[in-house]
């Protein structure tokens, strides 16, 4: 009875949200206007892990001071996470750390070189991250990578990020270059 007392008293229950980002210049600004300083850590193979060790790790970030995380949602070779299952597990993981007032920056195309159809993934993850506070899309991991295909090039993540995202209003980058 007496938690029940505590959580219906004005402004208890109220989870923490996100930030609203945008990027002004060079910087990250939230949607009061102020210059957001991202504080984030990465978990990088989060979407290859089980919803309740996903938990622990968003818990720990928030309890440790944390205000967002990274994660990588294509095909991850060596964490056994192809870009299928990585599709299938994001949404559930936004809102995990959504409801945490946790940002995400998600990183989609890694191991490219396998042969899977990168501007799909691409197509198919922005419409995940679409509509959703807090998310920063990085287009591409380490381009230029050996594990990236050849044609991944700046050029074509750049032309990818200003039609398939930019659209959308997700702040985004291609991701940084060898």
């Amino acid at each position: 009875l007496t938690l029940l007392l505590v959580s219906a008293r004005p402004g208890l229950s109220q989870a923490p949200r996100p930030p609203e980002l945008r990027v002004q210049g060079r910087q990250f600004i939230d949607g009061a206007g102020h210059v957001y300083i991202p504080r984030w850590v990465s978990g990088l193979t989060l979407l290859s892990r089980t919803p309740s060790q996903q938990k622990t790790f968003l818990d720990w970030a928030v309890k440790t001071g944390f205000n967002g995380v990274r994660v990588f949602a294509g095909a991850v070779t060596w964490a056994k996470l192809t870009p299928e299952h990585s599709l299938s597990a994001l949404p559930l993981f936004l809102d995990q750390a959504a409801a945490r007032g946790l940002a995400v920056e998600v990183t989609g195309l890694m191991d490219t070189g396998l042969g899977y159809d990168a501007r799909a993934h691409t197509q198919a993850l922005a419409n995940i991250v679409a509509g959703r506070r807090g998310v920063v899309f990085e287009l591409a991991n380490e381009i230029g990578h050996p594990t990236q295909a050849k044609d991944l090039t700046p050029e074509r993540l750049r032309a990818w990020g200003q039609e398939i995202v930019a659209p959308r209003g997700v702040v985004w980058a291609i991701g940084a270059g060898d």
